[in-house]
């Protein structure tokens, strides 16, 4: 008897990585309603968002939870391309260190602020616990702010590490890593 979707499904990188591809694309709507004026205005009037709703403002955190989504079962895939067990976390440091990512510390560090984005940044207000909310600030205030020289003084400066630009860099390395490992197959 043949294993039916849910069986399959675990142990099918295909499936993996189609999921991953599919929030990507979420995470791309969800951007550009942000940054596109125009589109956000049409979509708060079509949904009936209500007067003063701002998807500037009310999208990142949601943005950011998609792409660290996207980012989890991407390297999910890699891992059952590798026939490893899929690990029932969303700790996204561990799972590309455990696939063996060749990614860099800072790209590093940026899924770990995308792992607080999964967790509960783009889904809750505040985590459980005082130690995570300061700990993810502390991450963000590392990975996503750059020094920048102000005569005798130093100012953080955003340096644009969650934008979509910068995502589909870290995106594309694993995703050839992933098809690399399906030519393998």
């Amino acid at each position: 008897m043949l294993p039916d979707k849910f069986d399959r499904a675990d142990s099918t990188p295909l499936y993996w990585y189609n999921h991953a591809s599919d929030l990507r694309a979420a995470a791309a709507a969800v951007c550009h309603s942000a940054e596109d004026e125009e589109v956000g205005k049409a979509i708060i009037e079509k949904f009936e968002l209500g007067e003063g709703f701002s998807m500037a403002a009310a999208v990142p955190s949601v943005y950011e939870m998609l792409c660290g989504l996207s980012f989890e079962l991407l390297l999910k895939a890699i891992a059952a391309s590798k026939q490893q067990k899929i690990p029932p976390h969303h700790r996204l440091r561990e799972l590309a260190i455990d696939v063996a990512a060749d990614l860099s510390t800072s790209e590093l560090g940026v899924l770990d602020v995308l792992t607080d984005s999964v967790r509960w940044i783009g889904r809750y207000p505040r985590p459980k616990f005082r130690k995570e909310w300061d700990a993810a600030a502390e991450r963000r205030f590392k990975y996503l702010y750059d020094d920048v020289p102000l005569g005798h003084l130093t100012a953080k400066r955003y340096n644009g590490a969650l934008g979509w630009d910068r995502l589909s860099e870290t995106w594309a390395k694993l995703s050839s890593h992933y098809w690399l490992l399906q030519r393998s197959v």
